[in-house]
């Protein structure tokens, strides 16, 4: 069944209005979630090489010789 025109149109311009009123928020979003894993991967790291822990690195390395 096809959609009345005027339906799509309507919805087209419900996906503009969406697009513009939530595309900043989901980009501040999404950088704050990419610097809060940069952040976890650091503490991580830190984490690891304060109990010593072997990382893949290493591992890769003492198993090539």
């Amino acid at each position: 069944k096809t959609i009345p025109p005027e339906f799509v149109e309507l919805f087209r311009e419900t996906i503009r209005l969406a697009r513009i009123d939530l595309a900043p928020k989901l980009r501040r979003e999404v950088r704050a979630l990419g610097r809060l894993a940069e952040l976890l991967e650091a503490a991580f790291d830190r984490a690891q090489r304060r109990v010593g822990a072997y990382r893949f690195n290493d591992l890769t390395y003492l198993l090539g010789g």
